[in-house]
């Protein structure tokens, strides 16, 4: 994901002359959390891009943090589509394929209660 965000990075100096600085905190370890948020609050647009969901991973720790401390600017998190599990696709299909209970077994069903 670096290599792409550097290349976007340099688009954006070359066609609309904007000044755009790169932070992969994931290059470091241990990641230095307090110093990554005064080193962003003071900027105007952070975009935070991650390989993995937006939901729940760093990109949502480094915007909650940011929010904790009243980030005044604008932020956009950029991470895959949300996707559903196999287990809640196959649970989905199969909502689809009920059918219905015939009288003998809804009797069956109401003799059990």
């Amino acid at each position: 994901m670096l290599p792409i965000a550097e290349a976007v990075a340099q688009r954006l100096a070359r066609e609309e002359e904007l000044q755009v600085e790169i932070v992969a905190p994931s290059l470091l370890a241990p990641m230095p959390k307090g110093t990554l948020i005064r080193h962003l609050l003071p900027r105007r647009r952070v975009v935070i891009v991650e390989e993995s969901h937006e939901e729940y991973g760093i990109a949502a720790e480094i915007a909650a943090c940011l929010a904790e401390r009243r980030f005044a600017g604008e932020l956009l998190r950029i991470g895959t589509p949300r996707c559903r599990s196999p287990r809640h696709a196959a649970w989905s299909g199969r909502s689809s394929q009920t059918r219905r209970r015939s009288s003998s077994e809804s009797s069956i069903y109401s003799e059990k209660r």
